[in-house]
């Protein structure tokens, strides 16, 4: 009798370890990040930072999705569709919306008109360099 409880101990405990143990990766990930996170900034900068994912989740459901973008834009009649296309077609009014989309975020410069112009002799002391620093860290 002594033995048949112990295995039903064991039993019910290997149950309950097996289904404590079955929560979900993700559920996990986020338990521990924002456990580490709170450690190293505090429980305020959590709360502060969660807060503002909750925020920015609230904004992006009642922005409309690309689906209905495309329902709206099929709603217009074939005189509404010629008169946007003269507007687009417009060049002051392309020029206008090129100028507002480039102040928002810079666009890649090319090789020629970066900041700094490199000679090949610039080029061969910055390869010399770093030969220099790597046989450095290799003697350290």
């Amino acid at each position: 009798l002594n033995r048949m409880r112990s295995l039903v101990l064991l039993l019910s405990v290997a149950v309950i370890a097996s289904v404590a143990m079955d929560v979900p990766r993700e559920f996990k990930d986020k338990t521990d990040f924002y456990n580490l996170f709170s450690q190293c900034f505090g429980e305020e900068a959590m709360a502060l930072y969660y807060g503002g994912i909750m925020q920015a989740c609230k904004y992006c459901m009642q922005v409309q999705t690309p689906s209905d973008l495309a329902n709206e834009l099929n709603s217009f009649n074939s005189n509404e569709v010629e008169v946007l296309k003269g507007l687009l077609s417009n060049p002051a009014l392309a020029q206008l919306i090129m100028a507002s989309s480039n102040f928002r975020g810079r666009n890649k410069r090319e090789i020629d008109e970066g900041l700094v112009k490199m000679s090949q002799s610039d080029l061969d002391d910055l390869m010399d360099g770093i030969q220099e620093s790597k046989m450095e860290m290799m003697s350290k």
